[in-house]
């Protein structure tokens, strides 16, 4: 550190000697910061599993990038995270490391109590508010808080950080959980005092957003349409909302805006197409195909997509995601059942694979089969835009049922 000052800077060189240095100083302190939460972790590691049994990976010196662990099956990016941990090479200062650790590990009790731990100690450990409050926004990638127990004892975990003097990112993100849980659990949120909580640098307008799929749910045109003229034109045209917006301008009768949003997201597809070719995330594909199904535009993205895609990706639930995707973009009710079916057995508390399971059964012709997923679906996914046609056509089956008794 003390050293920078007699660098022999270049001419290339853009920053000056004390930029680096600041820089430098930024990231020592950073780090020094982190060393207690750090430590804490390694030692539940230590706790939790053997390391003594793990040996390097090959995926250790064969993925280029160990941060994209989808090209990895959920086993061995574990294998890898825990080799890492064993030698130390991990990055001690992000705190997201550790959430993706977390988020790696199989379903069950010994999971959820050592994710537990992980957050309860990095929301003691770690000082910073931000880092903190990731913890919390992330906390539902690998707690299953349609579980009252293990919703109940993170909101225990989140008690000592209500404070919105002491810890306002922390307690924004908490607040942000706690009214997601609310609308699954089919319960009313404020949304006007919930925005005036969000004072989060990540959250954005989340509860703008999260008021308008609230209100596009329930059809209620009156406050869509307040929303969505209120609305930014870059919001509304953005990338990531417009599968949102446009059904929100449909609904609201703005007929206008919507024709302007559907051919914006349609000379903006090809594009959208070619990045989800290029990345291969399942985050970027399921956004083409779902872009693809509102515009009636299926033949536009290729099937390359995505043999190219699942010939890469070995993660088990994206691959099931590709799957499904795929089958559902083709209308083939078949392949999309048996992905769905698959991805149940699976991972039996992510609760869109039974809406896709049933989808597959109705819209193949074996409605009555449809029943029980259609059933566990609505009971845990009331804030999912899909919900009210699986009650429609649950109430069609009993109907149905009723009439032939």
């Amino acid at each position: 550190y003390d050293g920078i000052d007699g660098w022999d800077l270049g001419a290339d060189v853009p920053q000056t000697a004390a930029a680096l240095k600041l820089a430098l100083l930024k990231a020592l302190k950073q780090a020094r910061r982190s060393v207690p939460f750090s430590k804490a972790m390694v030692e539940l590691v230590g706790q939790t599993f053997d390391l003594g049994s793990i040996e390097e990976p090959d995926a250790f010196s064969e993925l280029r990038d160990r941060n994209a662990l989808e090209a990895l099956p959920r086993e061995t990016a574990l294998q890898l995270r825990l080799y890492e941990v064993k030698t130390g090479r991990f990055p001690h200062t992000d705190a997201r490391y550790w959430l993706d650790f977390a988020e790696r590990l199989e379903q069950g009790e010994a999971s959820a109590d050592f994710s537990l731990k992980m957050l309860e100690k990095l929301l003691a450990e770690f000082d910073g508010d931000l880092e903190k409050s990731l913890g919390v926004m992330g906390a539902p990638q690998f707690i299953d808080t349609d579980n009252p127990e293990l919703l109940a004892r993170l909101y225990k975990v989140f008690e000592p950080y209500r404070d919105p003097a002491k810890n306002p990112y922390t307690y924004a993100a908490i607040r942000y959980i706690e009214a997601q849980s609310d609308l699954r659990l089919g319960k009313a949120v404020d949304f006007d005092d919930l925005a005036r909580s969000l004072d989060h640098p990540l959250l954005g307008d989340a509860a703008g957003r999260m008021k308008l799929r609230h209100f596009l749910q329930r059809g209620e045109k009156p406050k869509l349409r307040d929303i969505l003229e209120r609305m930014q034109p870059d919001e509304l045209l953005g990338d990531s909302t417009l599968n949102m917006t446009i059904p929100a301008l449909d609904a609201a009768g703005l007929a206008d805006e919507a024709e302007l949003a559907r051919e914006t997201a349609s000379e903006r597809l090809p594009l959208l197409v070619a990045h989800a070719w290029r990345t291969k995330q399942y985050g970027a594909i399921r956004e083409v195909c779902d872009l693809a199904i509102l515009l009636e535009k299926r033949g536009e993205v290729p099937d390359a997509l995505f043999d190219d895609a699942l010939g890469v990706i070995r993660d088990e639930q994206a691959v099931f995601g590709v799957r499904i995707c795929r089958a559902e973009l083709r209308e083939d009710w078949t392949a999309m059942e048996t992905a769905a079916t698959e991805a149940i057995a699976r991972f039996p508390t992510f609760y869109i694979y039974y809406w896709h399971q049933a989808q597959a059964r109705y819209r193949g012709g074996n409605k009555e089969a449809a029943r029980e997923p259609l059933e566990t679906y609505t009971k845990y996914s009331k804030d999912e835009l899909e919900y009210p046609r699986a009650m429609e056509w649950l109430k069609e089956l009993e109907q149905r049922a009723a009439a032939g008794s």
